[in-house]
């Protein structure tokens, strides 16, 4: 009988990515019971079956956990909305709901929890994003929620479920063909169709980013690990944003405008240090010099979504 693999959030960004990996992969030795709340995604596999779930609804959660009794789960839910997340009370809310998840997974024969974090957890004002790093200072709500969460979680676990394994992944820059529009990679597409100039805080801006694809990749692999694991999920290979802004132009054949403005809440490096050492040690060859393609793909995509989106009001 294949163990279960419990997975929140399989509707988002990073869960359809996860979900993706999923499909390709020829063999699957655990089947995946997928959590949605209201957007379905048409995503299936006899290794995937989907269920309806209000996370906040513990009775909910309870029945599920009771019903297919998972061994592992991957936490990706934190639903704030991109424009709001920095700041929003509603972080303490999925703060609160994520160490309930964990208890009852736990108390229900859970063994491998997966969660993410962010490298919001830093302060981001700094240069170094060490995943080494004892004592960390992030300067967001979001950031904070995030590694409250991972502090918790850990002292959880020493006090009541010492058998309970925890990978945590600080996630980075990452574009992807579903991601919410409001991200940096779609709104640059959709100002250079609009006409619109395309702000930014400075010409020699760099971010270490990669396609989503390879995210769901590695948190696909955190399932076999045997051992507490935190560590930064981030590409390696820096790009600087003006670069960005010029390939997708040149893939639109469409011309931009820049806007150079001040940063509004909180002075960023123009290029962060970024350690991976836990990638590098356990995927050395996974992330390959794929930018450009995927870049290329991402705007063929985006750009006949909004053509469609655009015909379709017009209509």
């Amino acid at each position: 009988m294949n163990k279960v693999v419990l997975v929140t959030g399989a509707s988002g960004f990073f869960g359809k990515a996860f979900i993706q990996t999923v499909l390709e992969k020829s063999e699957n030795t655990e089947k995946f019971v997928c959590l949605y709340n209201t957007n379905h995604p048409q995503l299936y596999s006899p290794y995937i079956q989907w269920v309806q779930c209000d996370l906040f609804n513990l009775q909910s959660v309870i029945c599920i956990l009771k019903e297919y009794k998972p061994t592992k789960m991957l936490h990706l839910a934190w639903n704030v909305k991109p424009n709001e997340f920095w700041t929003s009370k509603k972080n303490l809310d999925w703060l609160a709901i994520s160490l309930k998840l964990f208890e009852l997974f736990c108390e229900n024969g859970g063994e491998v929890f997966i969660s993410t974090g962010s490298i919001a957890e830093y302060d981001l004002t700094q240069n170094d994003l060490n995943e080494n790093a004892l004592h960390i200072n992030p300067n967001t709500l979001y950031g904070e929620s995030k590694a409250s969460l991972r502090k918790l979680l850990f002292h959880l676990r020493n006090y009541y479920y010492p058998n309970t394994i925890i990978i945590w992944a600080k996630l980075a820059w990452f574009f992807g063909e579903d991601e919410p529009k409001e991200k940096f990679f779609s709104t640059v597409v959709t100002s250079i169709l609009q006409k619109q100039p395309i702000k930014l805080v400075d010409r020699s801006i760099y971010r270490p980013y990669a396609h989503v694809k390879y995210a769901g990749a590695i948190l696909l692999q955190c399932l076999n690990f045997e051992e507490d694991c935190i560590f930064n999920l981030s590409g390696v290979k820096q790009i600087e944003l003006e670069e960005v802004v010029r390939s997708i132009s040149f893939f639109l054949e469409q011309p931009y405008t820049l806007i150079y403005e001040s940063q509004s809440f909180h002075q960023t490096p123009q290029k962060y240090n970024i350690t991976t050492l836990t990638l590098q040690k356990y995927w050395p060859n996974l992330f390959k010099d794929t930018l450009m393609e995927d870049l290329r793909k991402f705007v063929n995509i985006t750009q006949k979504y909004y053509y469609k989106k655009t015909v379709s009001h017009v209509g």
